[in-house]
């Protein structure tokens, strides 16, 4: 799913490139190529000018030494035709508004001052006063001024050409860029279709086989755990009955003379049997779980008093004694869950650490948050960190198990716990060895932030039916 948003989402970015990369170079080309065409454009507008400037200066001096009026109306026409022509360089370019001033300003103080003022001397009727002025080279000296601005005129935008035609001829290059851009692109969005299609086919193919294998898989699990159902069940009751007979044999040996090898082995024999026993209820258990079908029956229950129970359940050889349960628990603390699952699970962590362990051993519960936790320890080799979710796997055993055990207590243990909304798993001891931690929901008032102890550390500490202890 990831990896089909990821090719969408480069999909739309590609086709959006192929799109814009496209736009973007004709756009700014011909932004450019109007830029050049307008200074040109101003460029021609101010060869114009200079040339009328040129004329009009002709006509009125035509005009002055004895012309007629045909030369009166080429000088007018002349004189108002260069101020429309540095208007529209101004209006092509407003760059140029501060060099066409200067030489609008220079040609009507030329027409002002000069130009104008000859021709009203000669429509006064003093056409000989105006040919003498006209002949003393004041009129050149002032239009050499009105030239030099045009000339300066005409020079800056041959400039402004040759920038905008560089400019030009850029955008165009990053125009073919952009051009070439947009055809890898294409070609990149044509690769990443033909991948799609590709990738959607072969992940078809792989949903089609994942669905045939779960089948498969669910299969056979159920024919496992139908399978486990029946062996164990078919075992149960002659194992029951073996340990029942090794019993009665042990009581009845105490009455004979010499009763005390048949009763040796009598107590041999019922502890294999309960070992099988033992074996065969972890087999149904397993069976369940493979079948989703270990059930829980909820009540409340005193945690305290539950683990004095587990821990009273392993009373072969007085090892339940070398195992106390220090409670840090407020009396009103309680917790949901199925009485005998949950010994269970507390009796199969503590067989295990009297059997893998050495002393000191301890049974601590406290309370974390709103949760309630059972940290059983010791002080043995402890569990390798490589294999400390291993061991919760089924038919797995420890390095430091020697091959003992059937693997499953630990597997079916954590799935009573999270039957029950907690977890299990195994850390480090402040002992030096195994902590084992059954995290469950408790019931009651809520507890403190969730890593303190309730009481406080160094208060008072009271095991149930000891003392307290500080």
């Amino acid at each position: 799913m990831i990896a089909g948003a990821r090719l969408a989402i480069a999909l739309v970015l590609l086709g959006g490139a192929i799109v814009v990369l496209p736009a973007i170079g004709v756009v700014r080309a011909r932004t450019a190529r109007d830029g050049e065409a307008d200074a040109r454009s101003g460029q021609r507008a101010a060869d114009l000018a200079t040339q009328q400037a040129l004329d009009a200066q002709a006509a009125m001096r035509g005009y002055v030494l004895g012309g007629g009026a045909d030369l009166l109306a080429q000088y007018t026409v002349s004189r108002d035709s260069v101020g429309q022509s540095l208007e529209e360089i101004e209006r092509l370019l407003p760059a140029a508004k501060e060099t066409g001033e200067a030489a609008r300003s220079a040609f009507a103080d030329y027409v002002h001052r000069w130009a104008d003022v000859q021709v009203a001397r000669v429509e006064g009727g003093d056409r000989n006063g105006a040919a003498e002025l006209a002949s003393s080279g004041e009129g050149e000296r002032q239009f050499a001024s009105v030239r030099a601005e045009l000339d300066q005129l005409s020079a800056w935008l041959g400039a402004t050409v040759m920038v905008r035609q560089d400019a030009r001829q850029s955008r165009e290059t990053e125009g073919y860029a952009l051009y070439a851009g947009a055809g890898v692109a294409l070609a990149a969005f044509a690769g990443l279709v033909t991948a799609g299609v590709i990738h959607h086919r072969r992940l078809s193919l792989e949903l089609g086989r994942t669905r045939e294998e779960l089948e498969r898989e669910q299969q056979l699990a159920s024919a496992r755990g139908e399978l486990l159902a029946t062996t164990s069940h078919e075992l149960r009751n002659p194992v029951t009955a073996l340990v029942l007979a090794a019993q009665l044999l042990e009581d009845e040996a105490q009455d004979l003379q010499d009763g005390d090898d048949i009763g040796e082995s009598a107590r041999q024999v019922a502890t294999t049997a309960n070992r099988v026993a033992q074996l065969v209820n972890e087999l149904m258990d397993l069976a369940r779980v493979e079948l989703g079908a270990l059930a829980v029956a909820r009540e409340m229950l005193d945690p305290a008093r539950l683990a004095q129970e587990a821990v009273g359940d392993v009373s072969l050889d007085g090892r339940a004694e070398r195992f106390p349960v220090v409670s840090a628990l407020p009396p009103e603390q309680k917790l949901s869950g199925d009485h005998e699952r949950l010994r269970l699970v507390l009796r199969n962590l503590v067989d295990n650490a009297l059997r893998y362990g050495r002393a000191p051993f301890r049974l601590r519960i406290l309370r974390s948050g709103d949760a309630v936790e059972f940290h059983v320890e010791d002080s043995g080799g402890g569990v390798p960190s490589d294999e400390r979710e291993a061991v919760f796997e089924r038919f797995r055993r420890g390095s430091t198990s020697h091959g003992q055990g059937s693997g499953l207590g630990l597997y079916i243990s954590r799935g009573v716990a999270e039957l029950h909304s907690g977890t299990l798993h195994v850390g480090v001891s402040e002992l030096g060895g195994a902590d084992f931690i059954l995290r469950l929901p408790g019931v009651g008032p809520p507890g403190p932030p969730s890593g303190t102890m309730w009481p406080a550390p160094g208060g008072p500490v009271q095991a149930p039916g000891g003392p307290a202890r500080s």
